[in-house]
């Protein structure tokens, strides 16, 4: 619990810890928030989100999770937030293997690094070919991402990893 403190603490300044309230047979989760506990139902969605999305990164290797699939979790989130989130995700130790479905250039942007060092795979669509998953190969793009990151290539539309429409 002290590493999960820890992050929420750095993504949301003011956070100073996470309890869990029991009473009539009910569980709850309060924030507290500078000097003061709140309710998960009177934080905003972004930060119930990241508080989830957090708890997930947090659950321990021991305890058997292996994979970790999370379908756009960027969503809800301050684009500061989701560089932060990106990162705890490229260096988190508590799954062995990680699946993200994004459409955020600003949460891909965080992954470059890693997909050029082969610590990170990268797949798009490609509705042109036979098989319509592919595995972007980074050699094929180290020239085009030298001053660029894969958000910057996404965001122009970039023919290899695809992106917004034109």
């Amino acid at each position: 619990m002290e590493r999960y403190t820890y992050m929420l603490g750095r993504m949301s300044g003011n956070c100073r810890d996470v309890r869990i309230q029991r009473a009539g047979g009910k569980m709850w989760m309060e924030v507290k928030m500078d000097d003061v506990y709140f309710p998960l139902s009177e934080l905003s969605d972004g930060t119930i989100h990241l508080l989830l999305l957090l708890l997930l990164l947090n659950i321990p290797e021991d305890r058997g999770i292996s994979m970790l699939a999370v379908d756009e979790p960027e969503m809800n989130l301050h684009p500061a937030w989701q560089k932060l989130l990106a990162h705890e995700i490229i260096t988190g130790h508590n799954f062995r293997q990680c699946f993200i479905s994004t459409h955020s250039p600003d949460f891909l942007d965080e992954f470059t690094e890693s997909f050029l060092n082969g610590y990170v795979n990268v797949f798009v669509f490609d509705t042109s070919s036979i098989a319509p998953i592919r595995r972007l190969n980074a050699d094929e793009l180290r020239t085009e991402l030298d001053g660029w990151t894969l958000g910057d290539l996404y965001r122009v539309g970039d023919p290899l990893i695809g992106g917004w429409p034109q």
